[in-house]
């Protein structure tokens, strides 16, 4: 008997294709694929925004994975539950992301051979140059993996260099994608959002107000943001910091020692990330390892300057004093200047912003969502018509 085409999503958090894959998705399902979404569902990190995984008729599996690939004993219960899912609904493909995601995916393409096509997107492999030496344990883990990979999607030049050394199955390549692409349309604002976000959350309208987006672990590197707002003197510089994770009692505590409770906020995870962005006079983002970093290209979208770390990921984008300004990751004190500039100068935010604005149309989601068709095309099985028919 003839089964319809399917594809199986891993990543480590449930919340990871809905706010960064959807487009792929819906590329998916008009391919004709039956869509299965593998993840850990506990973890609320990019909140979960399950109503539209339904809408496109993703089923959704749970597996409980760890923080990290290499600790693989922790993650083979959780491929035996994959491996039966993949023979029981027929599954002839599997895009994996993330680490985790990466691995399992892998795992499965070395059980089920060539007849299971494998693609991974790496939104920024955890080796690069500078690296902490500990990171480049992963190097051996991916060239391995690379070995059961069809197509390996990067999303950075340094990262493609690297890529393209691997061994891949046979007839395999490597793509180099501009990130998961901006949707223009999420981040339009009505009038006044922004103000209104700013009352709502004890911001005054006239205040300089600074945002940042991003998981609230180690490698975003919210401290330094901290740091630099303790250097700074004036009473109307604020700043809001959106997201969740695992450090947000330190970060707390830390505020209130810098005695920035009045300045600083940490506001969750915003759904809304237009009226968020509105709010904002300047973005930092300060992460000391980014793939590309799609949250300060949201912000320049919208036609905000950024103040961000060196890194592979932002040096894809980042002009310095063109559309912002680039510091080294603990350089506090370079934080705080280029941030005292953009609050002195309304003009300077102003020439910042339209420049922003620029780089951000190199990003768009039109144009990642035309390379990710043809990445399709060329390396998924093709959905037979009889097999589209006995889908709908």
């Amino acid at each position: 008997m003839e089964h319809p085409r399917a594809i199986l999503l891993l990543a480590k958090s449930g919340g990871f294709v809905p706010q960064f894959e959807l487009q792929n998705v819906r590329l998916l399902r008009e391919m004709g694929y039956r869509i299965f979404y593998a993840a850990d569902f506990s973890r609320p990190v990019y909140g979960m925004r399950q109503e539209e995984l339904d809408a496109l008729g993703v089923t959704k599996i749970q597996i409980a994975v760890s923080g990290t690939p290499l600790a693989i004993c922790s993650h083979l219960g959780e491929l035996k539950k994959l491996k039966e899912l993949t023979e029981r609904e027929h599954i002839t493909a599997v895009h994996c992301h993330t680490p985790v995601g990466g691995f399992l995916g892998r795992m499965l393409g070395r059980m089920f051979g060539r007849e299971l096509k494998v693609i991974y997107t790496a939104h920024g492999f955890h080796f690069y140059q500078g690296a902490p030496v500990i990171n480049w344990l992963f190097y051996p883990a991916e060239a391995l993996m690379a070995r059961y990979t069809d197509a390996l999607i990067t999303i950075n030049r340094e990262d493609f260099r690297r890529a393209k050394n691997f061994h891949l199955r046979p007839g395999g390549r490597v793509y180099r994608i501009p990130g998961v692409g901006i949707c223009k349309e999420r981040l339009q604002a009505d009038e006044g959002a922004g103000k209104r976000w700013r009352q709502q959350h004890g911001i005054p309208q006239n205040a300089f107000h600074l945002l940042t987006m991003g998981e609230l672990n180690r490698n975003k590197n919210h401290a330094v943001i901290l740091r630099a707002m303790k250097r700074l003197s004036s009473r109307e510089i604020f700043c809001s910091i959106a997201g969740e994770g695992g450090l947000r009692a330190e970060l707390e505590r830390e505020i209130a020692a810098f005695g920035l409770e009045d300045r600083v906020r940490l506001v969750g995870y915003q759904e809304d990330a237009a009226s968020f962005l509105a709010s904002g006079d300047a973005f930092l983002f300060p992460s000391r390892r980014e793939g590309l970093g799609m949250a300060a290209l949201e912000a320049m979208t919208v036609g905000l300057p950024v103040i961000a770390a060196d890194n592979r990921g932002t040096r894809e984008y980042m002009r310095q004093g063109v559309n912002g300004y680039i510091c080294g990751w603990k350089d506090e004190k370079g934080f705080a200047v280029a941030i005292n500039r953009l609050y002195r100068d309304p003009l300077l935010r102003e020439t910042m912003g339209r420049a922003a604005r620029r780089t951000a149309e190199k990003f768009s989601r039109e144009r990642t969502t035309e390379i990710m068709a043809r990445i399709y095309r060329n390396t998924l099985p093709p959905v037979r018509s009889a097999e589209r028919g006995e889908k709908s």
